[in-house]
């Protein structure tokens, strides 16, 4: 697939109106023109550090790429990635937006390819625009990082200078991610620097959904993503210590469950869940 054409244009999407860079435009519409009704699926991966403008750009490019783009189709969770891709029209746009960071980020990236290679069947048949928001590139799972379509390095000039972003197609992806992986583990972000993009691109600071919905939608699954880390944690911790108890012991599963006053069968399915 050719990255290097020329168009322009002022996108309007509903009562939003935002430019698009002529580069970026051309090559989505390539990828509209020419693969979606070739039964292809896409997977856009984008990245940058936190607060770099990650959102604001995904939901143009999204919203271009299906004109009934929402609120209802920006995910943050799993769970609600699984339910928009079970319930969705073909060839609709998907956002899954990062509301998670700090220690919790490597357990979250697990969570995300479990989840997407899990659909990846369903995202095919459907011929769907998926696209992945997540700070750093090389926690997530190789194998979409080699399916993609293209990814898109987002990032800030300085504190009051966001709008800008770098675009690689699937092959200059996985190189970058690989020098990430690789040479440059200690400090990935130096890998951005030796792997020349596509093209460099700016973009408006507009976001295309109902900015109160969208803060409202990303605070309550923050507060669920961290209630149910901290459940995973107690359950992990509890699965340890049982652990502790039955090897030095010698327990069985049926004296542990008398140890904590519950019956077996009950002890079990609470760590199951």
């Amino acid at each position: 697939m050719n990255f290097l054409v020329y168009g322009e244009g002022v996108i309007k999407r509903g009562k939003y109106s935002y430019y698009m860079d002529r580069f970026l435009k051309s090559n989505l519409d390539i990828f509209l023109n020419e693969a979606i009704p070739n039964k292809w699926d896409g997977l856009f991966i984008i990245t940058g550090r936190e607060g770099s403008g990650k959102s604001y750009f995904t939901s143009q490019i999204a919203a271009y790429c299906d004109i009934n783009f929402c609120i209802k189709y920006c995910v943050y969770t799993p769970q609600q990635f699984e339910n928009a891709i079970d319930y969705c029209k073909p060839e609709s746009s998907i956002m899954w937006d990062e509301a998670i960071t700090g220690a919790n980020v490597s357990t979250h990236a697990s969570k995300i390819s479990v989840s997407i290679v899990s659909k990846l069947t369903q995202i095919r048949k459907k011929r769907l625009k998926i696209f992945l928001c997540f700070p750093y590139l090389s926690m997530l799972n190789k194998y979409f990082i080699a399916r993609s379509i293209g990814g898109f390095y987002i990032y800030a000039k300085n504190f009051a200078d966001r709008g800008h972003g770098l675009f690689y197609d699937s092959t200059k992806l996985q190189k970058l991610y690989f020098l990430m992986k690789e040479k440059f583990r200690y400090n990935p972000q130096d890998a951005i620097k030796v792997v020349k993009p596509n093209f460099p691109f700016n973009y408006p600071n507009v976001l295309t959904l109902d900015e109160k919905e969208y803060d409202l939608k990303k605070e309550k699954s923050r507060i669920d993503m961290a209630k149910n880390d901290s459940r995973d944690l107690w359950k992990d911790r509890l699965k340890t210590l049982i652990d502790h108890i039955r090897k030095n012991n010698g327990y069985t599963w049926n004296d542990v469950a008398k140890l904590y006053g519950i019956r077996r069968p009950t002890l079990i399915q609470n760590l199951q869940q």
